[in-house]
């Protein structure tokens, strides 16, 4: 779900049907609905979940640092 932070919209990009999916697989996804949304001039400021442990693999797969 792309949510608007300036204006009040939000924009299902994608749902994906996975079960215990692992980081690689995640990584892959968010990275290409990134891409989309790129494509299509929306610039992504930030990624949100739950802090689950394969979603903080995904997220140092990406580099991102969790404080």
């Amino acid at each position: 779900m792309a949510v608007g932070l300036s204006g009040r919209w939000k924009m299902p990009d994608a749902y994906f049907f996975t079960d215990h999916a692992w980081s690689e697989i995640q990584t892959n996804l968010i990275l290409d609905c990134i891409q989309r949304l790129y494509a299509a001039s929306i610039t992504v400021r930030a990624v949100t979940c739950d802090g689950t442990e394969v979603n903080l693999s995904m997220f140092r797969r990406l580099g991102v640092t969790v404080w």
